[in-house]
């Protein structure tokens, strides 16, 4: 063999050893993204028939799973997926293993992969004890409205978030996202229950979204800052007519999204 080929083999074991780990990273993340869409959904549930707080965020999740038996083990998990997840979302947006994927939606997959891996942190934050209180987004809102032209980059913020609420709605009623399944390790019964799932789940997260950018673009039109998080939209469909069965199916549908996430973990086509 020449040293030209036994550099070229060893070139291909690197990059192929690299896919095999953002592969298990990619999975590991969409299994502990499900269970953070699981919890956020029961305790949706929770709050929507008066049984629960509605003060509901990722952090309120953390800190439900840290009280739990074997708790900080359980989260340092859960943060290491979040890890694997924003690693994965990011080759996503930078290299476009899949192909065929606009600019914008690369750089989305970028952003998303950062705002995961700020999850991941905060979650490693509360393993170790420290103190992770930054304010929500009332202070951000707050700040960023003390900027130059910061009510107008509040109100464009709130205009996109309800963009991408409104998207996933319409992800959710096409059903787009079927086309990342490997079909062929799925029985039929499987991958209809999976759509179902999807569906149900991408309609709720989305009509969150959509609420969280209402409140934001509201927000800067008052020139107040707002607090415009899964709680508060919890608390807005809650106090509207059928407010609590609103929550409730929302809450269920959060559940659903979860549950489909870690049907990723297991069945989406990784193209690394």
């Amino acid at each position: 063999m020449s040293q030209r080929e036994a550099i070229n083999r060893a070139k291909g074991k690197t990059e192929q050893k690299a896919k095999e780990t953002t592969t298990w990273l990619a999975r590991a993340g969409y299994a502990a993204k499900g269970i953070v869409y699981m919890v956020i959904g029961a305790l949706t549930l929770q709050a929507a028939f008066g049984f629960g707080s509605a003060n509901i965020s990722q952090s309120t999740v953390f800190a439900k799973i840290l009280s739990q038996p074997y708790g900080k083990w359980l989260l340092a998990l859960l943060a290491f997926g979040l890890g694997g997840y924003a690693i994965w979302r990011i080759v996503q947006g930078l290299f476009n293993p899949e192909g065929n994927q606009e600019t914008a939606e690369r750089v989305g997959r970028v952003v998303d992969g950062l705002a995961y891996a700020g999850l991941s942190f905060v979650a490693f934050e509360l393993v170790l004890g420290l103190n992770t209180s930054n304010g929500g987004t009332q202070k951000l809102t707050s700040i960023a409205m003390g900027q130059p032209l910061g009510r107008l980059l509040v109100g464009i913020a709130g205009g996109v978030v309800a963009a991408v609420g409104l998207y996933f709605i319409y992800q959710g009623w096409k059903a787009r996202f079927e086309k990342h399944f490997e079909n062929r390790k799925m029985s039929a019964t499987m991958r209809r229950w999976a759509i179902r799932l999807g569906r149900f789940g991408y309609i709720a997260r989305g009509i969150i979204f959509a609420i969280i950018g209402a409140f934001l673009v509201q927000a800067a039109m008052a020139a107040h800052s707002s607090n415009a998080g899964f709680g508060q939209a919890i608390q807005a469909l809650a106090s509207a007519p059928y407010g609590p069965w609103l929550a409730g199916i929302v809450g269920a549908g959060l559940v659903a999204y979860g549950l489909y996430a870690i049907v990723l973990a297991f069945f989406r086509r990784m193209q690394i």
